[in-house]
């Protein structure tokens, strides 16, 4: 008859593995439990830091991984000015927001709103540099149409636009063109244009690079292959010649 042998408790195996299972506990526990420890943003323009965390209701550091990805996401997309929003998890505490903001086109100033290029029009609590303002009323239609052709200029040349007026061409009582703007750039010149020529704007920066030093007005709404420019000491002596004409008839 064979003997039982009994096997001998091997302790030290024991206890390295009871340890490496703790190790794994405190590590799994320590990464679930870890606070935010930095928030990047990138991706804004208009928006701040603190908006965005305020938004997230992140302030005060919450375990990173047991905030869920989704809640932020849909907390951070409900601020006006965002478009879309995703969101990386780092194992060294770090939370990165990346932000796509809508493009802000222009403030009405008849009703205080910006304007964005999903056609919202938003209420901001904060003022926004470098968006001109489109200052008197402008019928509906070609309001409408405004805002879609502004949408399709790129935003550093939006912002070399300060003022947006509605102003139609009329002679004599004549309207010859209803749909003309005159726009007042930051760089001290002015552009007349219309809904039609609108993408010349995105040329400005071309057609400013090729006069001199002098300011004055560029000519882009009518149909002429060529933009015309006049310095405002031309337009000045132009609109005195004519006066003298009137007066002397």
């Amino acid at each position: 008859m064979a003997k039982k042998v009994k096997k001998k408790l091997n302790i030290k195996a024991l206890f390295v593995i009871l340890l490496t299972l703790y190790l794994i506990g405190m590590l799994v526990y320590y990464v679930f439990t870890m606070p935010i420890k930095s928030i990047i943003i990138n991706g804004t323009n208009y928006l701040t830091d603190e908006e965005i965390i305020s938004a997230a209701e992140i302030a005060n550091s919450p375990s990173l991984f047991r905030t869920r990805t989704s809640s932020l996401k849909r907390k951070i997309s409900s601020l006006e000015l965002v478009a879309s929003v995703s969101i990386k998890k780092q194992l060294n505490g770090n939370l990165i927001i990346d932000i796509e903001e809508e493009k802000v086109l222009f403030k009405n100033m008849l009703n205080n709103k910006y304007v964005l290029s999903n056609k919202k029009e938003v209420l901001l609590d904060n003022n926004i540099i470098g968006i001109p303002f489109l200052t008197n009323y402008t019928p509906t239609e070609i309001y409408e149409e405004l805002n879609a052709k502004m949408s399709l200029i790129n935003s550093d040349i939006i912002s070399l636009i300060s003022e947006i007026s509605y102003s139609p061409d009329i002679k004599n009582n004549v309207t010859i063109d209803e749909y003309r703007f005159i726009l007042k750039m930051n760089d001290g010149n002015t552009v007349y244009i219309n809904i039609a020529n609108f993408d010349k704007l995105k040329e400005y920066k071309r057609l400013y690079s090729t006069i001199e030093e002098e300011k004055g007005i560029f000519y882009l709404d009518g149909n002429r292959k060529t933009v015309l420019f006049s310095t405002y000491e031309n337009e000045y002596n132009k609109n005195n010649s004519e006066t003298e004409s009137e007066e002397s008839e």
